[in-house]
């Protein structure tokens, strides 16, 4: 992720009372503060961090489209070609169970990652 730098007019909370904002531990704040998740700045021996970035984690927290595997890299990456059903279903302009039709009956190649498949771009602009 690309790190942000931070005026020093921009509003910037601590990571406690974002903690407390969104009922969680500071330990959790800081968890995603070291994985990069979101952007922070230290100021002397607090961490500060701007109450949108952590709205815009918050709202990517549970999105299957930011599924990470082992290496850490986006599952489903639309930008790279990779789409779940859903972004496929909106690609093609058809509903969601009619790909999970062409994934059953062979007609769209697709792999499984845990619950959900994985399809790729040029397979879709094969079937259109």
């Amino acid at each position: 992720m690309k790190k942000k730098s931070y005026d020093s007019g921009e509003d910037l909370i601590r990571i406690g009372e974002a903690a407390r904002r969104l009922d969680l531990t500071r330990h959790a704040i800081m968890v995603q503060i070291q994985n990069g998740s979101i952007p922070s700045r230290r100021i002397g021996f607090l961490w500060h961090v701007k109450w949108t970035d952590v709205m815009e984690w918050r709202k990517d927290l549970y999105s299957r489209l930011r599924k990470k595997d082992s290496k850490g890299t986006l599952v489903f990456d639309l930008k790279e070609g990779r789409y779940n059903t859903k972004s496929a279903a909106a690609y093609l302009h058809v509903p969601t169970q009619k790909i999970y039709y062409l994934i059953r009956s062979g007609q769209l190649p697709a792999k499984r990652h845990g619950g959900e498949y994985i399809l790729l771009k040029e397979d879709l602009d094969k079937y259109q």
